[in-house]
């Protein structure tokens, strides 16, 4: 099965039909969330949004049964099978970790991940560049646009974006960077306006002698920004045009660090405290962010168009020019945040997916996050990640906290009378 383009489902060589649009966008929607159950409510919201038909339920019965007889024909009625499976009030798809392009992709960059950081750059390469492969277009390419479910496929094609950008700067480093220009190119087709991937292709070009391919990438990026956005180019893009401009200007070196945010997560119960600390925490390191301080509230209900339309007009974008689709509110946020010290919070999240669409695209930013439930998917989100788990803030010792990133370890005992300090 493969949703890192176009759906296509395949069985013993032989392509098969997953159905009409909105099935396969059932299809889709299951994968993207492979190995976790959806609730039909959820799967209903995403798929119609605010406005589903009254026959919504029974429609999603329906897909189900169809979607298993597609992928299990010899199933008898009634059956379940060993694929799509009922869970509780929704449905888990279940697959093995090679009949899924999207679990082969994380598995491939996890190696590659865990080889970059042993110092095997060229193995490293190996399976980045094999991850990128497996990429053919947009995330459940053409099923999604205009649902809900657009931030779901927009935040599988970060990932995307995100090897591309690791895999492009050790390309460069290792002075290979024909390996990675197929991914960089169809990574600058998803995302127009992020300037840290049109750097990459600019770059990768320029270092494989392409200078002439290199500059008009920078033309066209320049004209793109200033069309939908109204604004120059960043630094960032500034720098690799003046690299163009002087081929005996060297690139620096690339960075041993993270290419995310730092995201800090603090979860409890109601009245466990993570708000006031949060508050505080962001207080302390204000002055670390001067490109400006965002507070966004993940209300019930709040959508990710929505929320990225506050960032947006947080950081200056005039609401006439804020795009209308998910994806393009994704790819101006991305592009206005590039090389940014921004401090965000994001009070009372819910679920992880809620946080991937509102991360800043640079790693000098800094991400809070507080939530009255666990957020165990931060995992996916490939940041510096320090999550704080609290009790009761009620003046006796707080057990905290969990420190993951780079490994893990477990701190001591906290004052819950006390303020917090730098450390």
């Amino acid at each position: 099965m493969q949703i890192l383009g176009p759906l296509r489902v395949w069985r013993d060589g032989v392509e098969l039909d997953p159905g009409p649009r909105q099935q396969s966008c059932l299809l889709a929607l299951l994968l993207a969330r492979t190995g976790r159950p959806v609730s039909k409510h959820e799967l209903i919201d995403l798929m119609w949004g605010d406005a589903p038909p009254t026959s919504a339920l029974n429609v999603v019965h329906k897909y189900v049964g169809n979607l298993r007889r597609v992928l299990e024909p010899a199933l008898a009625p009634r059956e379940h099978g060993s694929y799509l499976q009922s869970r509780g009030h929704g449905y888990l798809i279940t697959v093995n970790p090679d009949e899924l392009d999207l679990t082969c992709f994380r598995a491939l960059t996890r190696v590659a991940s865990a080889k970059r950081r042993s110092g095997s750059n060229d193995a490293a390469l190996d399976s980045y560049v094999d991850a990128l492969r497996l990429w053919r277009g947009p995330a459940a390419e053409s099923l999604m646009p205009g649902s809900s479910a657009t931030s779901i496929a927009a935040a599988l094609d970060h990932e995307f974006l995100h090897a591309c950008d690791v895999a492009a700067e050790l390309a460069i480093a290792l002075r290979r960077p024909d390996r990675v220009l197929t991914a960089l190119h169809l990574a600058a087709s998803l995302a127009p306006l992020r300037e840290t991937t049109h750097v990459n292709l600019i770059t990768a070009l320029a270092a494989q002698g392409r200078r002439a391919d290199a500059l008009r990438a920078f033309l066209t990026i320049r004209a793109r920004l200033a069309d939908d956005l109204g604004m120059g180019p960043g630094p960032e893009l500034q720098d690799a045009h003046r690299r163009l401009l002087d081929p005996a200007r060297q690139a620096d070196p690339v960075p041993e660090t993270r290419t995310s945010p730092l995201l800090v997560a603090l979860t409890g119960t109601a009245g466990a405290g993570q708000r006031p600390l949060a508050d505080h925490v962001a207080r302390i390191f204000a002055d670390e962010f001067p490109d400006g301080h965002l507070y966004l509230s993940l209300r019930p209900n709040l959508t990710t168009g929505a929320a990225l339309r506050d960032l947006l007009h947080s950081l200056g974008v005039p609401a006439a020019s804020v795009p209308a689709t998910i994806a393009a509110k994704t790819a101006a946020y991305r592009s206005v945040t590039t090389g940014k010290r921004l401090l965000v919070f994001l009070d009372d999240a819910t679920d992880a997916s809620q946080i991937r669409p509102l991360l800043p695209d640079s790693a000098d930013c800094l991400v809070i996050v507080s939530s009255r439930t666990p957020l165990t998917r931060l995992a996916a989100l490939d940041c510096g990640r320090l999550l704080l788990a609290l009790a009761t803030l009620t003046g006796q010792k707080v057990q905290p906290l969990e420190l993951t990133g780079g490994g893990s370890r477990r701190a001591g005992p906290v004052d819950g009378a006390g303020a917090p300090d730098r450390r």
